[in-house]
């Protein structure tokens, strides 16, 4: 009766850990800044606003995972004047392994996702580079949205029948000893 309530505390603890539930605010970003997010208490969603400087040059806003759980991140760039740019680009680049996606800007609504796996890609930076822009000429708003990749129901099971094979043998250790 012990190992069936030890299984179950143990699959329980699991189902809260994984299925913790992430912030719904939005948070305002701009160029340099760093965010968490798939964390407890983190937000989800992200909105910037960038407007052309004059010449070529680069924005980049840093984006940390605050867990172990994988999460996908979807940034969109929404209305932009594309007369002001020149060559413009939207990249993630991981700290560790660089540039992981990238996409040349086009007329339309443009969106280029990645998959935040800890520890190798949990640092990424979303990336906009353009080779020339035209100051007072607009920009264009950028949106990013993170929704953590849930483990397969049949991880758990895993998880917790390992559990109870590591009890059991114990237990057999345990009474080996005593005998």
């Amino acid at each position: 009766m012990k190992m069936k309530n030890l299984l179950a505390g143990v699959a329980m603890a699991l189902a809260v850990v994984v299925a913790a539930p992430a912030a719904n605010a939005v948070t305002s970003v701009s160029c340099g800044s760093s965010n968490n997010i798939g964390g407890v208490g983190d937000d989800n969603e992200f909105i910037g606003l960038f407007s052309a400087p004059g010449g070529a040059g680069s924005c980049a806003v840093e984006f940390v995972s605050s867990t172990a759980t994988p999460g996908l991140a979807q940034a969109t760039i929404g209305a932009i004047n594309l007369k002001a740019f020149k060559g413009l680009t939207m990249s993630w680049v991981s700290v560790v392994n660089g540039v992981l996606t990238s996409i040349p800007i086009v007329a339309g609504v443009n969106s280029l996702a990645t998959l935040f796996l800890f520890p190798s890609d949990a640092t990424q930076s979303l990336v906009f580079d353009f080779t020339n822009s035209k100051a007072g000429q607009g920009g264009f708003d950028f949106e990013v949205s993170f929704s953590a990749v849930p483990l397969p129901p049949a991880a758990l099971l895993l998880i917790s029948g390992l559990a109870g094979i590591g009890v059991l043998s114990r237990r057999r250790r345990s009474k080996v000893e005593a005998v």
